[in-house]
């Protein structure tokens, strides 16, 4: 079903555009050299930055911990280690991928992260981020209307929601899901003159059960639920979507700090039923790039995949994943 309805583009082996040549050098690249030769290449092309650039980016992921650690001098770590190692033992995935996004918009910003993965091309990123459209709500890819039914995973003090407004103006119900105590309080208040919005204080995963918030206290936008930490801290319930919301849902929004792979297999059902559109944040590790659209394709094969890159041109963040 992808084949067909993915016609318009074409395999990036026709190499008909910029993009599909560049794609395709690329791959050649990652086939051409082992495993160990892609994180020299990463650990050289790093070093070849401004010191100012490497102590920055190595700060950055100590701070935020998805995606491992750099030496800011060297350029080594367990970063270089799995993403070449990713791209060693999933390139046939990064070009099901690229294969299967419906339009070129998206390809360019597969292709820029993945660039930046290797060479660490920040003019790429400032090329490919999007500047019109909100974060989830590009008007040209994505369709809602008044009667919509739209849940907002990762709620954090209500931005989505504004944004929502801003573009559609009003829907039939938005739940909101939300972990942080302290981001709830600013989101009831931020969102208190919706009459359409439901907070939850709850935790979405696979499953009923509870788990415990990890809070970043450099940032609360941060906050993380797991299932078991050393030092606990403080619990909260955990809910599958499939079995918390009944009725339809039109759209789900999902950006929780790594979480997002345990929620998508909460609402597997309302993907088979619905074909419930998805907006999916895929930067929070570096397998969710191609693992999250892989999770998706599993559990229906008819959907339209885009992607859209919302962040700055320091390091890759802030991308999402639509399956429409």
């Amino acid at each position: 079903m992808k084949a067909e309805k993915n016609k318009n583009l074409p395999s990036y082996k026709e190499l008909q555009v910029e993009v599909d040549r560049n794609f395709a050098k690329y791959i050649d690249i990652i086939n051409g050299n082992s495993q160990k030769q892609l994180e020299d290449i990463m650990a050289y092309e790093f070093s070849r930055q401004s010191e100012a650039f490497r102590k920055s980016i190595s700060n950055y992921t100590q701070r935020y911990k998805f995606w491992g650690n750099i030496d800011f001098e060297t350029g080594y770590g367990t970063m270089a280690k799995e993403r070449s190692e990713i791209l060693k033992d999933h390139i046939e995935d990064f070009i099901w991928l690229y294969d299967n996004l419906c339009d070129y918009r998206s390809r360019y910003v597969l292709y820029g992260i993945l660039k930046y993965w290797l060479v660490y091309d920040y003019l790429m990123l400032d090329k490919i981020k999007e500047r019109l459209f909100c974060d989830y709500f590009d008007l040209d890819i994505l369709k809602l209307n008044q009667e919509s039914i739209i849940v907002d995973v990762g709620t954090f003090i209500g931005d989505t929601v504004m944004q929502f407004n801003s573009v559609y103006n009003k829907c039939k119900k938005i739940y909101c899901y939300e972990v942080d105590p302290y981001n709830i309080d600013i989101a009831q208040s931020n969102l208190s003159k919706y009459d359409f919005v439901e907070i939850r204080q709850k935790a979405v995963a696979s499953k009923k059960g509870e788990m415990y918030l990890y809070t970043n206290k450099a940032d609360t936008s941060n906050t993380q639920t797991v299932f078991d930490i050393e030092e606990k801290g403080s619990v909260v319930e955990s809910v599958a979507l499939d079995e918390d919301i009944i009725e339809k849902i039109d759209f789900i929004k999902m950006d929780i700090e790594g979480g997002e792979q345990e929620a998508l297999r909460g609402c597997t059902r309302h993907i088979k039923e619905n074909k419930t559109k998805l907006a999916i944040c895929t930067y929070h590790g570096n397998e969710d790039i191609w693992k999250i659209p892989r999770m998706v394709d599993a559990v229906r094969d008819d959907y339209n995949f885009y992607m859209r890159y919302n962040g700055g041109t320091g390091f890759p963040t802030e991308y999402v994943f639509f399956a429409l």
